[in-house]
């Protein structure tokens, strides 16, 4: 229908109808003649109101329709704003697992590399460090990797000539700093591992501290060793035994293995220890040919005992393959684990729960020999106190 306002304005509905179904009565003949079926016109008036009720009720709908369509859509690009968000926390999650993953494997490599000269910039060597220092095995180790850290760095003149007027005193203050930052940023860290939430941040405040620790342990003993004992006092002091196995245990529970990674932490055990085996067997062997040669060469001619010497110099070269071998298959087997069977979030867990220890995958394949890839959880207080 159409409206408008005098006769020809007025308010009017064109209706088309049937003549012989739906004639009105009184109504004008209309009909058109030479056709079958009557069809006439009949004005019927419409009051205004009506039609203004009818075209604010269709509007009322339409707007209705599009409130509901303009929320809709809100929803959705809410949720698609906060997928992207999980996505961009997830990406930086995964960037900042591997890089420390990446820090991992370059600290693995470095407890394998010769020791540092002590040419260039006054660098120490490790048999100086050992000498002057009371240090275990394990904290040694951890010294020896910040120093070939630090070496890589090539830190100025002017660093280095300032970092060796550093008073005692400050020296000290900035290790108790590192220590109680380090402990103040582990233990959120150890949460956010376990239940997921906020884990980038979290990471990446440890990472930092971690990296500051590293770099002030490789200049302590890179320019300034005969300072180590008195800077970090007992910081540095040896974990009883017991305490370091209910920790590696306590590791092995946060990783949460499955069985297929602890059937591949078993057989790479099985192939390390037949490898170890094997050039335990080789060197065993070289041993004893040399020391029945060193025994017998002063017995022997001259010509004889420089065919000693010569076989005694190819028996020790020999005998120092085998050690490199064996390092290089710790290696080896250590780079496997952490990049191959561990996945990203298990490899940031180990990080974080090996404090105070370097993140040796090695011992977890004892543990798990031992205890089965989901030892008891011990509480271990000395530990904690410790970090």
């Amino acid at each position: 229908g159409f409206a408008t306002r005098t006769r020809s304005e007025t308010s009017v509905t064109l209706a088309l109808y049937e003549h012989s179904s739906f004639a009105i009565e009184g109504g004008p003949d209309l009909s058109l003649p030479g056709r079958s079926c009557v069809t006439s016109l009949v004005y019927v008036p419409i009051p205004l109101c009506r039609a203004q009720a009818r075209y604010r009720a269709k509007l009322r709908n339409q707007r209705i329709i599009t409130y509901r369509d303009h929320a809709k859509t809100s929803l959705d690009l809410d949720a698609a704003r906060s997928e992207n968000q999980l996505l961009t926390h997830t990406n930086d999650l995964y960037e900042l697992v591997i890089a420390l993953r990446q820090e991992a494997v370059g600290v693995l490599e470095a407890l394998t590399e010769p020791s540092p000269e002590p040419a260039g910039h006054g660098i120490r060597s490790r048999r100086h460090i050992d000498s002057t220092t009371q240090l275990s095995a394990g904290q040694a180790a951890m010294l020896h990797t910040a120093c070939s850290l630090t070496c890589r760095d090539a830190a100025s003149e002017e660093e280095i000539l300032a970092f060796k007027h550093v008073p005692i005193g400050n020296l000290v203050s900035a290790w108790i700093e590192l220590r109680s930052r380090l402990a103040d940023a582990l233990q959120p860290a150890q949460a956010a591992a376990v239940s997921g939430a906020g884990q980038a941040a979290n990471l990446k405040e440890l990472h930092s501290i971690l990296q500051a620790g590293l770099n002030f342990l490789g200049r302590l003993g890179c320019y300034r060793p005969e300072l180590i004992s008195v800077v970090m006092g007992e910081g540095l002091s040896p974990q009883p035994e017991t305490n370091s196995a209910l920790h590696w245990q306590n590791v092995l529970a946060a990783l949460k293995l499955n069985s297929h990674q602890e059937a591949e932490l078993r057989l790479t055990r099985d192939r390390l220890v037949e490898g170890t085996c094997k050039l335990h067997a080789k060197r065993r062997a070289i041993l004893e040919e040399l020391g029945h040669s060193i025994g017998v060469a002063g017995a022997r001619s001259v010509h004889e005992a420089c065919r000693i010497s010569l076989e005694v110099q190819a028996g020790t070269s020999v005998l120092r393959a085998t050690v490199e071998a064996e390092h290089r298959l710790h290696r080896e087997v250590s780079r496997a684990l952490l990049l191959d069977t561990l996945g990203p979030t298990q490899q940031a867990r180990l990080l974080v729960a090996a404090h105070p220890f370097l993140p040796d995958p090695l011992m977890l394949l004892d543990v798990v020999q031992l205890h089965g890839a989901h030892p008891s959880i011990h509480p271990v207080t000395e530990m904690s106190a410790a970090a």
